[in-house]
């Protein structure tokens, strides 16, 4: 396909003058494709607007999915009724129109989008034996009125068997106390809070595995202490940033969760201090995620998580 020579203009979304100390998604934006069109110019690069977190770099995304919620127009709440007239004044930010004050901004913005109400559900069905379980939710706007259809969040079915494949690889495994990559450089490449920093080293990583000690985070996960849960949630991210660092350090490419085909619970109760994990990489789908098994297992190699086909998309 032919392509002729056109001009284009640079400019990140965030950029743009408006009230609420950064630029957004709403009048300003389409004032400036209008001024675009009317320069001739053809092409607006805004560059990457997804999800940037603490970092507020837009080549830094955490999550290959979500948008940046910054950048959402507080005046397009206000006209679907999810916030108020008073809220919307609220939320207008004084200052020097050509920086952003991103703490301001994001608390301000996560302030806003807080007061939409929406109804989470959490569904289980027991027929004859075959257990599932639902998340969903409504998004209702102040007025009552629900916006758009159910979003359905998460699925999953009981399992009545387990059918692990740790046998397979149990006795493969080199565990020594030698750290190829220790805690320090790891979470100088992800960019987790201190309660998500559960990698205290990588053993070892090459293209075909990943081993790496998990090692519980000094900060707790819940404000208001322990939970007696039926399995630790930091042993599965455990097993999602040991098989994404295998990504990052053999291809060099930063990826995120996607699906997870089977989770296995073993162990159940509270997890030991320091356990092991072993991300084996099973090549890549169609689609080019990588894929994945991870095992969770402690020093005389008792298994506590299980993931089967879990597939990581590329950012």
């Amino acid at each position: 396909m032919a392509w002729n020579r056109t001009a284009g203009v640079l400019l990140p979304i965030t950029c743009l003058y408006g009230p609420y100390g950064i630029g957004v998604m709403g009048e300003e934006a389409r004032a400036f494709i209008s001024f675009l069109h009317a320069a001739h110019f053809h092409l607006w690069q805004m560059l990457p607007v997804g999800h940037t977190g603490e970092c507020n770099s837009p080549y830094k995304s955490i999550s290959a999915f979500a948008g940046n919620p910054l950048i959402i127009d507080p005046r397009g709440l206000y006209e679907k009724g999810m916030i108020t007239k008073a809220e919307l004044a609220d939320r207008e930010v004084d200052g020097p129109a050509y920086s952003v004050d991103y703490n301001l901004v994001r608390k301000k913005q996560e302030k806003l989008l807080r007061k939409a109400p929406q109804a989470v559900r959490i569904k289980g069905e027991d027929a004859n034996g075959d257990i599932k379980m639902e998340i969903e939710s409504d998004f209702i706007n102040s007025k009552g009125v629900k916006m758009g259809n159910t979003r359905r969040h998460f699925t999953a079915r009981a399992l009545k068997t387990i059918q692990s494949k740790w046998a397979e690889f149990k006795n493969k495994v080199n565990i020594t106390d030698a750290y190829k990559v220790d805690r320090a450089e790891i979470y100088t490449k992800y960019f987790h809070g201190p309660s998500f920093q559960v990698l205290d080293g990588i053993i070892n990583v090459d293209e075909n595995a990943v081993l790496a000690v998990y090692k519980k985070p000094a900060a707790a996960l819940f404000a208001d202490g322990e939970r007696d849960l039926i399995a630790y949630p930091m042993l599965i991210e455990a097993a999602f940033q040991t098989c994404g660092y295998r990504d990052m350090a053999v291809e060099n490419r930063s990826t995120l969760p996607d699906y997870i085909g089977k989770l296995d619970v073993h162990g159940k109760g509270p997890a030991p201090q320091k356990l092991y994990i072993l991300g084996v990489f099973n090549g890549k789908n169609i689609e080019g995620k990588s894929i994945y098994d991870a095992f969770v297992f402690d020093e005389k190699g008792k298994l506590w998580i299980e993931l089967q086909d879990y597939q990581m998309i590329g950012q």
